[in-house]
């Protein structure tokens, strides 16, 4: 992902708020990529209830991204995505400028639903190790 001009703040990097786009845009593409979702067509759609961010090192533009996914944790309705953006120049790729986390729910009519069953299959597919804390 390319920044934009805008997403600088005044102190000249890439503004936090941006980061959770990028976490975003990184789920909704796998999301639709390899499920091949349609919001205006599917049963269930993934609401969000938890996210957070930790900044490592900052970026700023011009800097081309690389966003990054995996799953952490999967329940019935809800799973935990762990999320991480580099830079893409030369080196930059081995540390992450930032991590997080996000938590969908799966949900029809404002209810908690099991996760449909070609998501889960996706899911599986890049389910992350588990971590020791």
């Amino acid at each position: 992902m390319a920044f934009r001009w805008k997403d600088n703040d005044q102190f000249g990097h890439i503004n936090n708020v941006n980061y959770y786009s990028y976490f975003g845009t990184a789920i909704s593409h796998f999301l639709v990529q390899r499920v091949q979702m349609s919001p205006g067509a599917a049963e269930a759609l993934p609401f969000v209830v938890h996210s957070q961010c930790t900044f490592l090192r900052p970026l700023s533009y011009p800097e081309v991204v690389i966003a990054a996914m995996g799953v952490s944790r999967r329940g019935n309705s809800s799973v935990e995505y762990d999320c991480a953006v580099f830079a893409s120049s030369a080196g930059a790729q081995e540390s992450p400028a930032a991590v997080g986390k996000f938590v969908h729910v799966w949900t029809h009519d404002n209810q908690a639903v099991e996760i449909p069953a070609d998501v889960r299959a996706a899911y599986a597919e890049v389910l992350l190790p588990p971590t020791t804390s």
